[in-house]
């Protein structure tokens, strides 16, 4: 068997971090998650982005939050340092402001099309999952029913085929089974 405890096979996590006014990242929006800062203590929204074949992260605040409500998962999207300005409170670090940048109409289809095909895949078990038909004992299965049953009574979702679209929009996040549990957990506070 092959080592890979090599550091030539370690993975990096890439995080976005801006030092310079005008320092940008584009891609593909995948999701969205809330981790603990380390920094703060609170919790800290964290976006995803497919840039080529990389995965980057950036990490949220405020301003960014609140400018990323209006997009939605797979489409293109930029963040760009764009300026600093004083802080309100003495002796404070300047803010640093970064300004988001997509179009409603600018979507990665491919990147959706995989997505859906992963997902969805056309099995029996899956439709049938969000269907609220038979499904098989495995976790994911369960799961699926239950995203179809909180689709039905959360968001009035009867149709089996709007289950996806409508869940990765209210939830912001990608439709694949790693978010499973975070989208279960948002529909039942909606």
């Amino acid at each position: 068997m092959t080592d890979i405890f090599d550091d030539t096979n370690k993975i990096k996590s890439n995080f976005w971090t801006y030092k310079t006014i005008g320092e940008e990242i584009q891609g593909t929006y995948i999701g969205k998650r809330q981790v603990i800062n380390q920094l703060t203590g609170k919790e800290q929204w964290i976006y995803d982005l497919k840039v080529d074949a990389e995965f980057w992260s950036v990490g949220g605040k405020p301003g960014i939050d609140n400018q990323m409500r209006n997009v939605r998962i797979g489409q293109v999207l930029g963040f760009k340092y764009v300026e600093e300005r004083p802080s309100k409170k003495p002796g404070m670090n300047p803010a640093k402001i970064v300004q988001v940048f997509a179009n409603p109409n600018i979507v990665d289809e491919k990147w959706l099309q995989e997505q859906e095909e992963v997902n969805m895949g056309g099995t029996e078990d899956t439709e049938k999952s969000l269907g609220n038909g038979e499904v098989n004992d495995n976790p994911t299965s369960e799961k699926l029913n239950q995203i179809g049953q909180l689709a039905k009574e959360k968001l009035g979702i009867t149709n089996p085929d709007e289950v996806e679209k409508a869940v990765m929009e209210v939830t912001n996040l990608a439709f694949l089974e790693p978010n499973y549990d975070q989208i279960i957990e948002i529909l039942k506070t909606k």
